[in-house]
C-alpha cells in the first residue's frame, strides 16, 4: 500500500498538483486527493500496526502568502482566504479523528499546534478554538509550550492558562 501512496504522490507531482514553495513540495490541504491520501495513509497505518492513537504535529499551512494556494482558493468560490484555509485544516483534523475512531473507538487522536495561542489561528490556520469546543475533532490537544516562565512574550504559565481556557468540550483533554 505504501507503493500506492508513492505512485499517488508521483502522479500528483507530474500533474503539477503539488505546491512548490521555497524549494519544497507540499500537499495542498484544499485538494480532495491530497486529503484522501493523508487519511488513507493514516487508516492503513492504524489497521496494519498496533497503536494507542494517532497524533499530528503542525500539519498546517507553511506560509501566510497568498501564492501558496492561489489556484485552489480561486476555484473554491470562498471570499476569505483565512476562512478557506481554516476550513481545509478543520476538514483534515476532523477526517483524522474520524479515521481513528472508525478503526477502533478506543484510539486517541490529538494535535500539537504551536504554543503561542495568540498567533496559532492566524499564522497556521489551525482553528484550535473550534477543535477544543466541539465534538468530532480530537481527544486531546498538546500545544508546543516550549516557553520558560520568564519568557518576555509567552511565559509558560500564562500560555498554559490560555490553552486551558479554550477547552469548552469536556471530552477534550489538555
Amino acid at each position: 500500500k505504501l507503493i500506492d501512496a508513492r505512485f499517488a504522490v508521483r502522479r500528483m507531482y507530474e500533474a503539477g498538483e503539488l505546491v512548490e514553495f521555497e524549494g519544497r513540495l507540499y500537499l495542498d490541504p484544499a485538494r480532495g486527493d491530497a486529503l484522501a491520501l493523508v487519511l488513507d495513509g493514516a487508516k492503513e497505518a492504524l489497521i496494519d500496526h498496533t497503536f494507542d492513537g494517532l497524533h499530528i504535529d503542525d500539519y498546517f499551512y507553511p506560509t501566510q502568502e497568498e501564492r501558496f494556494d492561489k489556484a485552489t482558493f480561486a476555484a473554491s468560490g470562498e471570499t476569505s482566504l483565512e476562512r478557506f484555509r481554516r476550513n481545509n485544516i478543520n476538514a483534515l483534523v476532523r477526517g483524522l479523528y474520524r479515521v481513528a475512531k472508525e478503526v477502533d473507538e478506543r484510539l486517541l487522536f490529538g494535535v500539537s499546534p504551536a504554543g503561542n495561542l495568540g498567533s496559532v489561528v492566524q499564522k497556521y490556520s489551525a482553528d484550535v478554538y473550534e477543535w477544543c469546543s466541539r465534538r468530532g475533532y480530537l481527544d486531546y490537544i498538546l500545544p508546543q509550550l516550549y516557553f520558560g516562565l520568564e519568557h518576555g512574550v509567552c511565559p509558560f504559565d500564562a500560555e498554559a492558562a490560555k490553552w486551558a481556557g479554550i477547552i469548552k468540550n469536556p471530552e477534550v483533554k489538555l
